[in-house]
């Protein structure tokens, strides 16, 4: 019944491809119940992959996907920012901070963290910025490689118009899994419906929405970041993230730093004591531009934690590496 209802949905998009605009509002729900009750959960482990595969657009995409917009940074920041060093508060790491706590039970004392340096036109470094300033040599290596193919081929103009295209079309995605949830009749541009249908019954199970594009700053880690949504599934609270590929990614290890990600969100939004409860689970909602049910990874206990580890070592390296190169110029 739910394959019959899955083709039927798609079958009736599809046929309506041709019109500018679809309108459609979270309460439409009929399409979608037998799917509701049957949607599975990938509860996976955090693994440590090498990206050395990076040499088609849809690799390449799921990257800028996922540094960017979301963060408000510009296109051409996001485009140039493998090259352009920003300029970050002077952080002294002098405590243990692998050792830190995801529920932010700890203080500044316990940890030394120290603001050595500041000013107007230093800033709290984003968790989008960091993660990319600690990617591994191998992950680097293979996107420099595809970038250049791609400005060989096609040339610089091209290829940023390309990313351009990618980064727009995932500011509007996320723009509008923010109007749905708000309960507001929504337009949906023809450059990411596909993306947008392969989301939507997930919408449906989403409730007690907390916050929507939320800023957060970690008080005592000095790393801020935008969560996409807090919010109740299927009766307990995530910090979700909203993500685009072409490709499937049925594991976490596929969704790349992703579950660094929300890890760092989730420790940022336990310190920052906004909110009464603390979170302890995250949700990674991967909508396929492509077509097909979105694919939904739970981040929670070990795997959690291990993520969590993860990000304290890669937000480490970050400030050792900064501190070390601004000591040196």
């Amino acid at each position: 019944m739910i394959v019959i209802l899955y083709k039927v949905f798609f079958s009736n998009i599809t046929k309506s491809a041709g019109r500018a605009l679809l309108k459609l509002n979270i309460k439409e729900k009929r399409v979608l119940k037998g799917y509701r009750n049957n949607s599975k959960v990938n509860n996976g482990t955090v693994e440590t992959q090498e990206i050395s595969k990076l040499q088609n657009a849809t690799d390449f995409e799921t990257e800028l996907n996922q540094a960017s917009v979301s963060n408000n940074n510009s296109i051409d920041n996001v485009y140039e920012q493998t090259q352009n060093k920003e300029a970050v508060n002077k952080i002294g790491v002098i405590g243990n901070i692998k050792s830190f706590s995801i529920f932010g039970d700890e203080t500044t004392e316990n940890y030394e963290m120290q603001c050595l340096e500041s000013s107007e036109n230093s800033k709290i470094p984003d968790v989008t910025y960091i993660l990319n300033e600690t990617m591994s040599p191998k992950v680097k290596a293979a996107l420099d490689t595809w970038k250049k193919n791609m400005i060989d081929t096609y040339g610089e103009e091209y290829f940023k118009t390309y990313c351009k295209g990618i980064l727009n079309d995932n500011k509007l995605f996320h723009s509008c899994m923010q109007n749905v949830l708000s309960c507001k009749v929504t337009e949906i541009p023809p450059s990411i419906k596909s993306a947008y249908l392969s989301a939507y019954p997930v919408l449906c199970n989403i409730q007690n929405v907390h916050a929507l594009g939320v800023d957060v700053i970690h008080p005592i880690l000095q790393y801020k970041g935008i969560i996409d949504c807090i919010a109740s599934y299927r009766g307990h609270t995530y910090v979700i993230g909203w993500k685009k590929s072409a490709q499937r990614k049925t594991s976490l290890a596929a969704s790349f730093n992703n579950p660094i990600e929300i890890a760092a969100y989730i420790g940022a939004i336990n310190a920052f004591n906004k909110y009464s409860f603390k979170v302890n689970r995250g949700l990674i909602i991967v909508a396929y531009t492509k077509g097909g049910f979105a694919t939904i990874h739970e981040l929670k206990d070990d795997a959690l934690q291990t993520a969590w580890e993860e990000w304290l070592n890669r937000l480490e390296q970050f400030y050792t590496n900064y501190n070390k190169v601004n000591l040196n110029t």
